[in-house]
């Protein structure tokens, strides 16, 4: 797993171990950008 990846998760669930909605929602918003880049990095070294 990659280091980013782990710092996603790790804002996710430290979101709901404080039952903070804010974080929650601001983690899976980071999460699925995080989801995007991959995906268009994958793309590039496709060609």
């Amino acid at each position: 797993m990659k280091e980013k990846t782990k710092t996603v998760i790790a804002a996710l669930l430290l979101g709901v171990y404080a039952g903070n909605l804010v974080m929650i929602t601001s983690a899976a918003v980071l999460g699925i950008g995080h989801i995007g880049i991959h995906r268009q990095h994958q793309r590039e070294l496709a060609g």
